[in-house]
C-alpha cells in the first residue's frame, strides 16, 4: 500500500486566489464611466461649472469668513476726519458770534437813552439804532439756519436761534415804542407802553436762550481752542 503524502502542518494553509473579485471591479469602474458619460451628454459643460462651483464655495467658507470678521473688528474709534470737521463747524459759528459783537451794549445804551425822553431828534436815533439790530440779528438768524452744522449739537444751535430771535423782536418792540412816544414822552409813557412789556418779555426769554447755549458752547470751545463767551456776549 502505497504511502500517504503527510499532513500539512497547521497554520501553512493559503487560501486559494479568487478571480470574481477583480472582474466586479472592472465591472464597477466601467459603470461609473458609463454614468459620468450620460451626465455629461445630458446636462452638458453645465455640469462641470455646478460642481466646480460647489468647490470653489466649499474652499472658501473658511477663509471669507476669517474675513468677514476681520473687516467687522475694523477700528470704532473715533474718525479724524469727522474730528477736524466739528473743529470747522465750530469755527464757522465763532464767525458769526462776532458779528454780533457790540449790538447788546448798543441796544442798552439806546433803551437808556429812551427813557430819558431825549426829545424827537434823539428818539429818532434810538429808534434807528433799534430797527438797526433787529435787522441784523434777523440776518444772523438767517444765516444760522444756513450754516452746517450738523456735527454740533442740535439744542446747542436751537438756543442760540431763539436767543438772537428773541432780541430781534425785543429791538422791533423798543422801536415801536420810539415812534409811540414821539409825540409826547415821558418816562412814566415809556415804561407803560404795551412795546415796553413786548420787549421786556422778550429780552427775558433771549437771556434765558442766550445762557443756555453759553453753557454748551464753553464746554466745546474748550475742547477746541476757542473762545469761552458770556451770554452778554451774544
Amino acid at each position: 500500500m502505497p504511502n500517504a503524502p503527510p499532513p500539512a502542518p497547521l497554520g501553512s494553509w493559503t487560501p486559494r486566489p479568487v478571480g470574481t473579485g477583480t472582474g466586479r471591479s472592472k465591472a464597477g469602474r466601467r459603470f461609473a464611466a458609463l454614468v459620468l458619460i450620460v451626465l455629461a451628454v445630458v446636462y452638458g459643460p453645465d455640469l462641470y461649472d455646478t460642481l466646480a462651483q460647489e468647490d470653489r464655495a466649499a474652499g472658501s467658507t473658511g477663509s471669507g469668513s476669517t474675513g468677514l470678521s476681520e473687516e467687522s473688528s475694523g477700528s470704532s474709534g473715533p474718525d479724524s476726519s469727522d474730528e477736524e470737521a466739528t473743529d470747522g463747524q465750530l469755527r464757522s459759528l465763532e464767525s458769526l458770534l462776532e458779528r454780533n459783537e457790540g449790538n447788546r451794549s448798543e441796544v442798552g445804551d439806546a433803551v437808556s437813552r429812551m427813557t430819558t425822553c431825549p426829545g424827537r431828534s434823539g428818539l429818532r436815533e434810538v429808534k434807528g439804532v433799534f430797527e438797526d439790530a433787529a435787522i441784523e440779528r434777523g440776518e444772523l438768524v438767517r444765516d444760522l439756519e444756513v450754516l452746517d452744522a450738523d456735527l454740533l449739537p442740535s439744542s446747542m444751535t436751537a438756543d442760540l436761534r431763539t436767543g438772537w430771535q428773541a432780541s430781534a423782536d425785543a429791538d422791533h418792540s423798543y422801536a415801536l415804542l420810539a415812534e409811540e412816544v414821539m409825540g409826547g414822552c415821558t418816562s412814566q409813557a415809556v415804561m407803560s407802553s404795551s412795546h415796553w412789556r413786548d420787549a421786556s418779555r422778550a429780552s427775558t426769554r433771549a437771556t434765558q436762550a442766550k445762557k443756555d447755549f453759553v453753557a454748551a458752547w464753553n464746554l466745546l470751545a474748550e475742547q477746541h481752542g476757542l473762545t469761552a463767551m458770556s451770554w452778554d456776549d451774544v
